[in-house]
């Protein structure tokens, strides 16, 4: 799909789905136009989302494009010490880079959601913050009041409790981890921040500042523990020292603010452990 095929558009929503993770919540309403007008809407799948999404109705499908993912494509992290499966490896790997992905990158910007988020306004004002002609920002997301240490403790208590039969080596193994990053990330005072950036909603501006903070992210996630919200800061403060990343903050109360729930929606598949 070029860029043009369907009206000169330059922007792209995307977001992915493996595992058939946030299927069977999807929004059986077909967005407004006006919601759709001058973006293309792309989901990667594999083929286990791909077959349930074959089950749901064509306005459920509107106005994504399905996209199937080469399954063998994201290299297994060598030296994480909390393994990751293959679909949420392939699912984050979306995530951090869109830049390895031609069909997203030949775009000038990107709006990533998580699966579990459902759009309902028109999001030109969000992705106003990564225009090309408005000013300094590569990229920019939600933020919310919480701590390095906090958001290293809600992980620490998240991952125990989807491993709730977790060894005791494993649970030192999980705590040690993430000791050493937080340790990394205080280094350049990162920490004094207070606040941890809201991963289920990124906008990018394509550019080589963005691709270098994107295979930072991915580095870090990699040696450390299966959850990215947690390096998220330090790597976009990190991309800003060694390269100049721009960020900005689309709204100080994440997804608990009035400027999130104006465009965006949060679904939870029953039985599904979720994170804020």
């Amino acid at each position: 799909m070029q860029p043009g095929q369907h009206g000169d558009h330059r922007r792209v929503v995307y977001t992915v789905s493996t595992g058939g993770y946030d299927i069977r919540g999807i929004d059986s309403r077909r967005l407004p136009e006006e919601v759709t007008r001058g973006v293309d809407f792309v989901r990667f799948v594999d083929r286990e989302s791909l077959t349930k999404l074959s089950q749901l109705s064509q306005h459920a499908l509107h106005p994504w494009r399905n996209v199937l993912l080469d399954t063998n494509y994201a290299a297994a992290p060598s030296e994480a010490p909390t393994a990751m499966s293959s679909a949420l490896r392939l699912s984050r790997d979306v995530k951090i880079r869109p830049h390895q992905y031609p069909l997203l990158w030949r775009y000038e910007a990107s709006l990533y959601v998580d699966s579990n988020v459902q759009i309902h306004h028109p999001v030109d004002a969000v992705f106003a913050h990564v225009a090309r002609d408005g000013g300094n920002v590569d990229l920019a997301a939600f933020d919310f009041p919480r701590s390095l240490e906090d958001e290293a403790k809600w992980v620490e208590r998240y991952l125990l409790r989807k491993q709730a039969n977790a060894s005791a080596e494993s649970r030192a193994g999980l705590a040690a981890t993430l000791t050493a990053q937080v340790s990394d990330y205080k280094a350049y005072g990162d920490h004094l921040w207070n606040r941890t950036m809201y991963g289920k909603v990124i906008v990018r501006h394509h550019s080589e500042r963005v691709r270098y903070f994107g295979e930072r992210w991915w580095q870090e996630l990699s040696r450390g523990v299966p959850r990215d919200q947690l390096s998220f800061r330090f790597c976009a403060a990190d991309a800003g020292r060694k390269v100049g990343l721009r960020t900005a903050s689309l709204g100080k109360r994440g997804r608990n603010g009035a400027k999130f729930w104006r465009y965006f929606r949060v679904h939870h598949e029953a039985g599904r452990t979720t994170g804020f």
